[in-house]
C-alpha cells in the first residue's frame, strides 16, 4: 500500500521538491551501513528520527525501541500511523521552518528529546531529504524558484552559507545539527541519502566550513540516481554516515574518490 501511495503523489510536486521514496534495496543497504558504524543493536539503543519520513520506507521493515517520524503531508502521517501504531511518534511537522529553537514541536517529542539527551543517549537521523534546489527548472518548464525560502535558509544565509542554502537537503542537514545542539546531544549520528555535491562542489565550500568541524565522516556508498523514480542515470546519489567529531578535508577527498569509483 505504501509503495502505491508513493507512486500516486503528484509527479510534478515531487519534481518540484526533489522528493522521492527510498527503494527497499537501498533502505536495507543503508541499515547495513549503519550497523557497521553503530553496531547491530543501534535500533534498540538510540533515539532515531526520520524528519522527512514520507510514507516510512527507511524504517518500515525494522523494529526500533525509540522512533520519531515526521513529515509535511497529512496523508503521509496517516500512513505512518497505520503502519507503526504505538511503536513510533508520528506527526506532521515543517522541519525546515521550525520556530523558537524547535519549541513548536509537540510537547511529547520535546520531552523525549530532552530525556534522551540528559541520559546520554545517541540521536540518529535517518533520512532521504528532498533534493530540490531553488532556481532549477522541471522537465515541464516550471521554475523551482522559491521552494527553498524557509527559516533554515534565513539562518544559513545569516551565517554566510548563501548559495548552499538554496538546496533543501542541505537545509535538512543544517536543521538536524541544530536539533543536536539545542537539545544537547553529545552523541549524534546522521545517515543521509543525498547527491555528493555538498561534499565535492566548489559552490558548497561555505557549508563545508560549517559542517566539517561538527561532524566526522564515517563512510557510505553511491549508486545511480535512476534507482529513484524519474531521476536521470547521469548522476549519483550517496548514502553517507556522519557522527560527532570533525572531518579532515584531505582524508575525505580520498574517501570520496573511492566512493565514486565503486
Amino acid at each position: 500500500m505504501s509503495h502505491d501511495l508513493d507512486q500516486t503523489f503528484e509527479e510534478e510536486d515531487r519534481k518540484m521538491t526533489g522528493s522521492f521514496y527510498t527503494p527497499k534495496i537501498w533502505a536495507d543497504e543503508a541499515h547495513l551501513e549503519m550497523d557497521k558504524t553503530l553496531g547491530p543493536d543501534w535500533r534498540d539503543e538510540c533515539l532515531v528520527w526520520d524528519c522527512c519520513a514520507g510514507s516510512g520506507n527507511l524504517t518500515r521493515d525494522y523494529p526500533f525501541s525509540d522512533l520519531i517520524l515526521s513529515t509535511l503531508q497529512d496523508v503521509e502521517v496517516g500512513v505512518l500511523e497505520a503502519e507503526q501504531g504505538t511503536k513510533a511518534l508520528c506527526f506532521k511537522y515543517d522541519f525546515l521552518n521550525a520556530q523558537g529553537n524547535f519549541s513548536d514541536l509537540p510537547e511529547g517529542v520535546i520531552q523525549k528529546l530532552r530525556k534522551a539527551a540528559s541520559e546520554g543517549k545517541r540521536i540518529v537521523f535517518m533520512m532521504n531529504p528532498p533534493y530540490g534546489t531553488s532556481g532549477d527548472i522541471t522537465q515541464s518548464g516550471k521554475s523551482k524558484t522559491g521552494i527553498s525560502i524557509t527559516e533554515a535558509k534565513r539562518e544559513m544565509v545569516s551565517k554566510g552559507m548563501g548559495k548552499p542554502s538554496n538546496n533543501l537537503y542541505v537545509q535538512f542537514l543544517y536543521q538536524a545539527t541544530r536539533v543536536c545542539e539545542v537539545f544537547g546531544f553529545d552523541k549524534r549520528s546522521i545517515g543521509v541519502f543525498a547527491p555528493i555535491s555538498y561534499m565535492s562542489s566548489g559552490s558548497y565550500q561555505s557549508f563545508r566550513k560549517y559542517w566539517y568541524p561538527r561532524w566526522e565522516y564515517r563512510g557510505g556508498f553511491m549508486f545511480q540516481a535512476s534507482h529513484f523514480d524519474s531521476l536521470s542515470d547521469l548522476w549519483g546519489v550517496t548514502f553517507i554516515k556522519w557522527s560527532e567529531g570533525s572531518t579532515d578535508k584531505a582524508e575525505l577527498e580520498i574517501s570520496i574518490r573511492d566512493i565514486v569509483k565503486s
